[in-house]
């Protein structure tokens, strides 16, 4: 991992613990709103924490997965190149932060629209098997992790383009159970709104995961013209999906 790595890693740190601290502290709780016992702390900062944790992931995984696929130029023989490689080392650790933040989601989720405390819905695995079968949003994210962990394991046999493409669209596709479950399909014109979500998600995870790829391929002494050229048409179509779902949601 290089310095720019890590320092967008560590970014994306400070970034979860402000967002997790602020909404802990200002936020209304949701389950005083469901008219459910106090949530308490844990529960206030710890949910959007693991939600902001896995969006991250995801976007990291998806650069990662960008670079081996689309930014950098494969091998002769079909195979991706050295800096590919590499990329595709990392969207390991990346999906599996992922897994294991969208799992997190998923059981806090049901702690949440049950009012049963954190910890004792971990040790009620009956609970928690109801809540992950009566709860939409949490299978959602439980599916999410699922394939995220697929990613993971898959990755680690990944070596041509092709299969940088296949673990590419298994990552954008990791995106859409969140998105399908989420409360916007619940409400009035659902169709619309949920489909307007699912597009804007993807096209935030594809740009923000270009974004972080191109830097790290820069810092590096990587980036040349045709990087820099594919990086900025696929940022440009991304601006413009999430601006255009964006206005339609």
């Amino acid at each position: 991992m290089n310095r720019a790595t890590i320092r967008i890693v560590g970014a994306a740190a400070v970034l979860v613990a402000l967002t997790s601290t602020l909404l802990a502290v200002f936020a209304p709780s949701l389950s005083l709103q469901y008219g459910l016992p106090p949530a308490g702390a844990l529960m206030e900062a710890g949910l959007p924490a693991a939600r902001l944790v896995a969006v991250l992931a995801a976007a990291g995984a998806v650069g990662c997965l960008l670079t081996a696929a689309v930014l950098v130029p494969g091998e002769a023989n079909g195979l991706v190149s050295p800096l590919g490689y590499g990329g595709l080392c990392l969207a390991r650790w990346f999906a599996l932060a992922q897994g294991v933040a969208s799992f997190a989601v998923a059981a806090l989720s049901v702690a949440e629209n049950s009012g049963i405390g954190p910890g004792a819905m971990l040790g009620d695995a009956g609970a928690l098997l109801a809540g992950l079968e009566q709860i939409q949003p949490a299978v959602g994210w439980l599916v999410s992790g699922l394939l995220a962990l697929a990613i993971a394991v898959l990755a680690h046999w990944a070596l041509s383009w092709r299969s940088a493409v296949g673990l590419l669209l298994l990552a954008l596709l990791a995106q859409l159970p969140c998105t399908l479950t989420a409360a916007t399909n619940a409400q009035r014109s659902h169709d619309i709104a949920g489909d307007a979500l699912a597009l804007h998600v993807l096209g935030a995870v594809l740009w923000s995961g270009c974004a972080a790829a191109t830097v790290v391929l820069a810092a590096r002494g990587a980036a040349d013209q045709r990087v820099r050229r594919r990086g900025n048409l696929l940022a440009t179509g991304c601006l413009v999906l999430v601006g255009t779902s964006g206005v339609i949601s």
